[in-house]
């Protein structure tokens, strides 16, 4: 996919309003502030749409991606960091077991029974921080159901994770 991808470039002011106010409605205004803070990133476009589809950091390490299908972001391991130091837990987190944290890291998916903590706020579908007891980002993924149902259910999938931290080296 990345040979239909533009070389990287620096954002224009419209790019920085067009891709905060997007991360204020997924994720709220102070975590667009925390992700978006600085203006030490680059962009890369769809070679057919010319639409923004990545965000590199300026060692050009993949930190968000737009997805195409319902423009909203899909954070990364590197995006998940800052959000972690800034919000306090649970905030954006689905916190679990130590015990099952290395299938997490190579990419399993988290199961209800392993869920030790979650933000209350999140809703099947939502992007969230896989984390570990010790607030360690381990992978990020998309809620499977709401944050409530998690903590209430002890079978079934509750994340299905997209990036772990062992993934993206």
């Amino acid at each position: 996919m990345k040979e239909f991808l533009t070389p990287p470039e620096r954002p224009s002011k419209f790019d920085l309003n067009y891709l905060s106010g997007i991360a204020e409605y997924q994720f709220g205004y102070e975590a667009s502030k925390v992700l978006f803070s600085k203006n030490n990133f680059f962009i890369r476009r769809s070679i057919n749409t010319q639409k923004i589809r990545e965000i590199l950091t300026n060692s050009y390490e993949l930190f968000l991606v737009l997805r195409a299908q319902t423009t909203l972001f899909s954070l990364t391991t590197i995006s998940a960091s800052p959000l972690v130091e800034h919000f306090k837990k649970p905030k954006f987190r689905v916190i679990i077991n130590n015990n099952v944290r290395d299938y997490v890291k190579v990419g399993q998916n988290v199961f209800c029974k392993h869920v030790i903590d979650v933000d209350p706020e999140i809703r099947s579908g939502d992007e969230v921080i896989i984390v570990d007891e010790e607030d360690k980002v381990i992978g990020v993924g998309r809620a499977k159901v709401s944050g409530l149902e998690m903590n209430l259910m002890k079978r079934g999938m509750a994340v299905n994770v997209k990036r772990g931290v062992k993934n993206e080296d």
